[in-house]
C-alpha cells in the first residue's frame, strides 16, 4: 500500500501558470489599456471644476453740466446680479453655450472690482464669474451674460452717443456750408489788389486804441477778403496790439473798419474828428465804415457774415447784390 505525502500535495506549479499567462498575455494588456480608458474618463467627467470671468465698465452718467457724476441703475452692482440671475438671462446664456439652464443656476456670482475707486458708493467696474464642468462652454456663457447686461443697463449711455452722433452730423453740416460761404467770398475777390486795412477793435481809453493785428481771427478774415491788415506783422497782447495814432497815420489805410460797438469808440462820425487824421487816405475818400459787433468781433458761425460785409465793403464792384442789412445791425 503507498503512503499518503502531505507536502507533495502542497506543491505549486508556478511554471504552469507562467505558460498559461505567456500564452494568454493579451488578456492582461487589455485589462490594463480599459483601467486607463476608465480612470481617464472619471478625471474628465468628475469633479474638476472651471471658472470663467467676464469684467464690465458699465458707464458713469453725468449730469448735463458734465461734472456731476450721477448714481444710476448701471452704477449699482445689484443690478448686474439681478440681470444674470433671472432665468430669461440664464436661459439666453445656456442656449448660446449649448448647456442646460440647470448647469448655470447657482454658479453665477457678481461682484464689484476689488480696489476700484468709487466716488458717492458708485462701483462701475463689475466682474461675472461662472463655474463649470466644461471650460469653453462656461466662457461662452459669462460673455452671454455680459452682454446682456450691456444691453440692459447701456441705454443711458446709448442715448449719450445717439445725441452725439447728431450734433456732429449737423456741426458737420453747418461748417460745410460756412465753408462753401467764404469759399465764395474768396473767389469773388480773387486777382484784386489788396487794400491797406486798419481794423479798429477798441477806442474807449485815450491814447490806446486797439485793433487786429497778427495771429488774430480779424487778421485771418482780412486775408480772406483780400485786405492787407496795417498791422498784420504787430502780434502783441496776443494779437490785439494797443497803437498809436502816429502809428496809424504812418500806416496811412485805405480804408478804416470799425469793429466796436458806438460805446467803445465804434461812430463812423468821430473818426473823421480825430485830431491829425485828416491826412489819412481813408479820412480823405470817405472810405470809413462800421461793421455790426456781433458778427466780426464775436467768434463763432456768423463770422462769415462778418466776412462777406468786409469784402464788399473793400471790393463792391466784385460783388452784384447790395450790402446786406446786417453789415450795420445791431443785436
Amino acid at each position: 500500500m503507498s503512503s499518503f505525502d502531505r507536502e507533495a500535495e502542497q506543491e505549486v506549479d508556478f511554471g504552469r501558470y507562467v505558460r498559461l499567462l505567456g500564452a494568454r498575455w493579451w488578456l492582461v494588456a487589455a485589462g490594463l489599456v480599459v483601467g486607463a480608458v476608465i480612470g481617464y474618463a472619471i478625471s474628465l467627467g468628475g469633479s474638476q471644476q472651471f471658472k470663467a470671468t467676464a469684467t464690465l465698465y458699465l458707464g458713469q452718467p453725468y449730469s448735463a453740466s458734465g461734472n456731476v457724476q450721477l448714481q444710476a441703475a448701471q452704477t449699482n452692482p445689484s443690478t448686474v446680479r439681478q440681470v444674470v440671475t433671472s432665468q430669461t438671462a440664464i436661459a439666453a446664456a445656456a442656449k448660446a453655450a449649448k448647456l442646460k439652464p440647470g448647469a448655470l443656476r447657482g454658479k453665477i456670482s457678481v461682484a464689484a472690482v476689488s480696489g476700484n475707486l468709487a466716488k458717492l458708493g458708485q462701483t462701475p467696474l463689475v466682474t461675472i464669474t461662472v463655474r463649470g464642468a466644461k471650460r469653453d462652454k462656461i466662457k461662452i456663457a459669462a460673455n452671454a451674460l455680459a452682454a446682456q447686461v450691456i444691453q440692459k443697463v447701456g441705454g443711458y449711455a446709448d442715448r449719450k452717443i445717439a445725441i452725439f452722433r447728431a450734433q456732429i452730423s449737423k456741426d458737420e453740416k453747418q461748417e460745410a456750408a460756412i465753408q462753401r460761404q467764404i469759399d465764395q467770398v474768396k473767389t469773388a475777390v480773387a486777382g484784386t489788389t489788396a487794400p491797406s486795412v486798419l481794423l479798429e477793435v477798441d477806442d474807449s481809453t485815450p491814447g490806446k486804441l486797439y485793433v487786429f493785428g497778427g495771429t488774430s481771427f480779424g487778421d485771418e478774415l482780412a486775408q480772406d477778403a483780400n485786405a492787407h491788415n496795417i498791422f498784420h506783422a504787430n502780434s502783441s497782447n496776443g494779437g490785439y496790439p494797443a497803437v498809436s495814432d502816429e502809428a496809424v497815420i504812418s500806416a496811412n489805410p485805405q480804408y478804416v473798419i470799425l469793429t466796436e460797438d458806438p460805446v467803445y469808440g465804434g461812430d463812423v462820425k468821430l473818426v473823421y474828428k480825430r485830431a491829425n487824421w485828416t491826412n489819412v487816405d481813408a479820412v480823405k475818400s470817405h472810405k470809413v465804415y462800421h461793421i455790426n459787433v456781433d458778427i466780426i468781433q464775436r467768434p463763432g458761425p456768423r463770422l462769415v457774415e462778418g466776412l462777406q460785409c468786409l469784402a464788399q465793403l473793400i471790393h463792391p464792384d466784385k460783388f452784384t447784390t447790395p450790402l446786406p442789412a446786417y453789415c450795420n445791425a445791431t443785436v
